[in-house]
């Protein structure tokens, strides 16, 4: 016969060892549902770009393309950590990156030279070639698509307000219409609408984000000009 004592103190242990082993079940139980929570939320959140870019392939079905503007992305390869981006057109026939460039009068320049010449009424002003500006634009989109490239992003820039342009560039042009008319000419299409339509969900991403980094990259332009004393 088991001594009583012995039989309390067993039964003791026994109590203490079920409610450890359910503690611990239920805590793989709670552990498991936040994983499941947290993969819900990844869910919804990649169920959302894609709607977005279901959205945006529409346009590119009915219109041909779609636009993003003042995008702002990560940048490796310029003077601060952030490129913005005037204009990106996104369609079947390529990918277009754009500068705009609002001075007036008469523009000088070569696609070589660091700087151009601006001619105005009131004298002539020095500026940086916008090519070259573009150029890291166009780099840090390349970094941000990845694999999805298949063909070279087109680099344009165009000039809304000049009264002449000479440069020896024609990735360079005077007014919209003249750069409109230029991506008329890609007519062989390159992506197709599943092609397009990762794209656009790295785009769709990429813009929902450029609205929280506006004011980081305006800081980061004021810190580069301070240091450059531009």
């Amino acid at each position: 016969m088991i001594n009583p004592v012995v039989g309390f103190i067993m039964f003791i242990s026994s109590l203490i060892i079920y409610i450890v082993i359910k503690d611990e079940n239920k805590k793989h139980i709670n552990d498991h549902d936040i994983t499941e929570s947290e993969l819900s939320n990844e869910e919804r959140n990649i169920n959302i770009w894609d709607d977005h870019a279901n959205s945006y392939l529409k346009c590119i079905q009915r219109y041909g393309r779609v636009t993003f503007k003042n995008l702002i992305i990560d940048s490796y390869s310029g003077n601060t950590p952030h490129a913005e981006i005037d204009e990106v057109i996104v369609s079947p026939y390529g990918i277009f990156c754009i500068e705009y460039k609002a001075h007036c009068g008469i523009i000088f320049g070569s696609a070589n030279q660091k700087k151009w010449t601006q001619c105005k009424y009131n004298g002539n002003f020095s500026r940086n070639n916008p090519i070259h500006q573009n150029y890291k634009h166009v780099r840090a989109l390349e970094d941000l698509l990845g694999n999805k490239l298949k063909a070279n992003i087109q680099s344009y820039v165009v000039y809304t307000n000049a009264v002449e342009i000479h440069v020896d560039s024609d990735m360079v042009f005077n007014g919209v219409r003249a750069m409109e008319f230029e991506i008329s000419k890609h007519i062989n299409q390159i992506y197709s609408m599943d092609e397009c339509r990762e794209i656009l969900k790295i785009f769709a991403i990429a813009n929902a984000h450029s609205r929280n980094l506006r004011e980081l990259h305006v800081s980061e332009v004021q810190r580069y000009l301070a240091a450059a004393n531009v």
